[in-house]
């Protein structure tokens, strides 16, 4: 058994006692040597057991979509497909949502593989056929109206139901109370939310066919 996957049992019992998980982070990272990747999905793929569960059972297939509204936590879907053309190791974590490693969310910068990222998302955001499509972008991240703008030119081209696109100062203040379906793997909006569709992993499997591993195969 790997380094890494003693390292998950660890924090994982121990996130069931409530340990405080910043604090439990630096403890299991510094006993098992991990690497800032391997924190990083530590942090990112493990919680409480009875947390994973309860968003488990709220994640939703594609065709469960029709004629329903779907909020789209906007960076966080496009962080993670971006990450996997990167070449960023992507796992599916406890709750059963893909998560990626890269850990950039605060100082994500547009790069050659967005433009691909952003076209994918679309060309699956149209192949749901959301009722409608609510698409809300994080103003701290830079230049969030320049891509508000993009996605708005390109979602008019590409979508045939109504959408709307919205530059706010926290996307999380919206979603968690969103009415319908979130596409997210925020912890907070997960936990709040009634309905989660895996947009990214749908994505991922729909446009690339390709299936993340589980957090325990990641680095086996």
């Amino acid at each position: 058994m790997s380094a890494f996957q003693d390292a998950i049992d660890d924090y994982r019992y121990l996130m069931n006692r409530d340990y405080p998980r910043k604090a439990l982070l630096k403890l299991v990272g510094d006993r098992y040597r991990l690497s800032r990747g391997e924190r990083n999905c530590l942090f990112r793929g493990v919680g409480k057991t009875t947390e994973s569960m309860s968003r488990y059972k709220k994640i939703v297939d594609s065709k469960e979509i029709s004629d329903v509204p779907l909020g789209i936590d906007w960076y966080n879907v496009l962080i993670t497909v971006d990450s996997y053309l990167r070449g960023f190791p992507l796992f599916v974590a406890d709750d059963g949502i893909v998560r990626d490693s890269s850990g950039v969310y605060g100082n994500f910068h547009v790069k050659k593989t967005t433009e691909r990222a952003i076209k994918e998302i679309i060309t699956c955001i149209e192949m749901v056929k959301a009722e409608k499509t609510e698409i809300y972008l994080d103003s701290p991240v830079s230049h969030s109206g320049d891509m508000a703008y993009i996605l708005r030119k390109k979602c008019t081209d590409a979508l045939s139901f109504p959408f709307n696109i919205e530059v706010v100062s926290s996307a999380d203040y919206f979603l968690k109370n969103y009415q319908g379906i979130i596409a997210s793997s925020d912890s907070i909006i997960c936990d709040n939310a009634d309905r989660i569709f895996d947009l990214a992993r749908f994505v991922l499997f729909t446009r690339f066919h390709y299936e993340p591993p589980r957090l325990e195969k990641l680095y086996s």
